[in-house]
């Protein structure tokens, strides 16, 4: 599923009146319990820095940082661990504070 912007409604998170671009594919989606890889993968984020992610399962929250690239490009591979929707949100920092940069759901099938 692809997703584009920070505050989940696909219109950007907004920070200082500007927008943010960022984008966030996950795939495959839907992909089957457990143990079944998938894949994030987005641009335009802050490059060469950090991005953080937090995958949101049904009972468990797991949380990882992956390096952005020179052209502001990610990538990370996360296993699954039990059935139902997971949201993903990758944050940055931009001026000292996290920034929602993009967010979504992906669905893990029993």
């Amino acid at each position: 599923m692809a997703a584009k912007g920070g505050n989940g409604k696909g219109n950007g998170g907004k920070a200082n009146g500007g927008t943010y671009a960022a984008t966030l594919t996950i795939s495959p989606d839907p992909v089957a319990c457990c143990g079944a890889v998938f894949s994030g993968s987005g641009s335009a984020y802050f490059p060469s820095s950090f991005a953080y992610v937090n995958i949101h399962t049904p009972r468990t929250l797991y949380a990882t940082s992956v390096a952005t690239d020179a052209s502001g490009n990610m990538y990370f591979e996360h296993p699954t661990a039990e059935a139902g929707t997971y949201t993903v949100e990758v944050f940055q920092y931009k001026r000292k504070k996290l920034v929602l940069m993009a967010q979504a759901d992906l669905v893990v099938t029993e």
